[in-house]
């Protein structure tokens, strides 16, 4: 099983979330390594969501590189 840490391929790291019993949904977002985050109501209705939560890496255009030794996919 290959498993890769965020830090790792992602520089900021976005969780949207919807509960089926509220109409409002929220996004928590935050930069990889930063102790800071904000959460804010999410009214962008290209997000939109019935319910449930996605996570959402936003990759970083040129990883650094690691000593990891991954496979290729």
């Amino acid at each position: 099983m290959l498993t890769l840490s965020c830090v790792q391929v992602a520089d900021r790291v976005s969780v949207y979330t919807k509960s089926h019993e509220e109409d409002t949904q929220w996004v928590w977002s935050s930069n990889v390594g930063s102790h800071q985050y904000s959460i804010r109501e999410d009214d962008d209705p290209a997000n939109k969501m019935v319910r449930g939560t996605r996570v959402v890496l936003h990759l970083k255009v040129r990883p650094e590189p690691s000593t990891c030794r991954c496979p290729a996919l």
